[in-house]
């Protein structure tokens, strides 16, 4: 039996796709007769077990004392992993921002997206705090020692893969190790169509939203039936709703839902008649595998991270990124079609059931390790 430790920089229980990852990863290593626990950061002074969830999991006190916050925190993990008083035999570190502890045992990173992509200048805009923007060069390199101290480097998709090797990193310790998804939990048989679209996701920088408003409005023009509903938080919830109410879209057309418990996504995207991500750029977007393996029709962008995946016209629906009229007439033309998009939500299934369960998500992980300490995992 191998011990595994996940460590995340983002909440738990789960509220987005990095912790989503981990816990969904910690329990099909466990299934598998591995020890596993997940360590996160915390808000207090001191560490405390993370309640509802049904893998051991921890929260250390995490200080915002910038620049030296990933030190610090590095220095706790290491003194809560020794506390264990035997070796534990993988440290696995999911970006962004962690730096591993001291420790015997393997190092192994899980990249999501570099901070060299989601601060590109090309796509920092307005609505992305000062602070993140100042705050690249010290990012940056907290990630370069991050993989300069990994044995191993998973990444989600070859796009992150290209993007890890321009750290200059060795290839031979980097493998493509995608998401996954619950295929009984996100299932067609759950399935009870409405006419609706649906985005659900992060309203941040770089999801392509005010692109999605934009091509909504087209979309309605021509299919006033039907009605879009935005499903998540971030900084640009605000923007957003002040936007959509100057181009005329009413809360019956286009509505802001907020956040969802991650276990009722299912039942959204369940409702939909197509998932929408106008977004231009990811690693490898969990919330598309999770439509896909919920026979829901995707139409989404064709940015690298989404065209590993999706084949236009087979598998999915695809739109040039940033462009919100192509997009809205993709919408449009998917909407008129609904021959066409049985096919589709029938090959998305197939293709999930087939790369993209945790299952195998989580025996290619271990394949990774055991390529470099043989036996470290069951």
């Amino acid at each position: 039996m191998g011990s595994i430790c996940i460590v995340v920089s983002t909440p738990l229980p789960p509220r987005e796709g990095i912790s989503n990852y981990a816990v969904n990863l910690a329990r099909e290593l466990e299934l598998r007769g591995n020890e596993v626990f997940i360590v996160t950061r915390g808000t207090g002074l001191k560490g405390n077990s993370v309640a509802g969830l049904d893998i051991r999991a921890w929260s250390l006190p995490f200080l915002p004392v910038y620049p030296f916050h990933t030190e610090l925190y590095a220095f706790l993990l290491t003194r809560f992993i020794r506390s264990f008083n035997r070796q534990i035999d993988v440290v696995n570190c999911h970006s962004p921002l962690t730096l591993p502890p001291v420790t015997d045992g393997l190092v192994v990173s899980t990249v999501h997206s570099t901070m060299k992509d989601d601060l590109d200048p090309a796509r920092v805009k307005d609505h992305v705090p000062l602070m993140s923007r100042l705050m690249k060069p010290f990012s940056v390199r907290v990630e370069e020692r991050l993989l300069a101290g990994s044995r191993v480097i998973t990444c989600v998709s070859h796009h992150v893969s290209e993007q890890v090797s321009e750290y200059g990193i060795d290839p031979a310790r980097v493998s493509v190790i995608n998401n996954g998804v619950d295929v009984k939990t996100f299932s067609p048989e759950n399935r009870k169509e409405e006419k609706l679209i649906v985005y659900v996701g992060r309203l941040a920088q770089g999801k392509g939203l005010f692109d999605l408003v934009n091509a909504a409005k087209l979309v309605l023009a021509n299919e006033p039936d039907y009605r879009f509903e935005i499903v998540g938080t971030g900084p640009l919830s605000s923007p957003l709703r002040r936007f959509a109410e100057r181009l005329g879209l009413s809360s019956d057309d286009f509505a802001f839902i907020g956040f969802i418990d991650h276990s009722e996504v299912a039942r959204v995207l369940g409702r939909a008649s197509l998932f929408v991500l106008p977004s231009h750029h990811e690693g490898m977007p969990t919330v598309m595998l999770e439509a896909l393996a919920s026979g829901t029709p995707v139409v989404a962008t064709a940015i690298r991270g989404v065209t590993e995946i999706i084949e236009d016209g087979k598998s999915g629906f695809l739109a040039p990124p940033g462009n919100p009229r192509q997009l809205g007439l993709r919408i449009t033309q998917a909407l008129a079609d609904a021959s066409l998009r049985g096919r589709i939500a029938r090959e998305g299934r197939s293709l999930v059931e087939t790369h993209f369960t945790w299952p195998l998500v989580a025996a290619r992980f271990v394949d990774s390790v055991n390529a470099s300490v043989p036996g470290a995992l069951e």
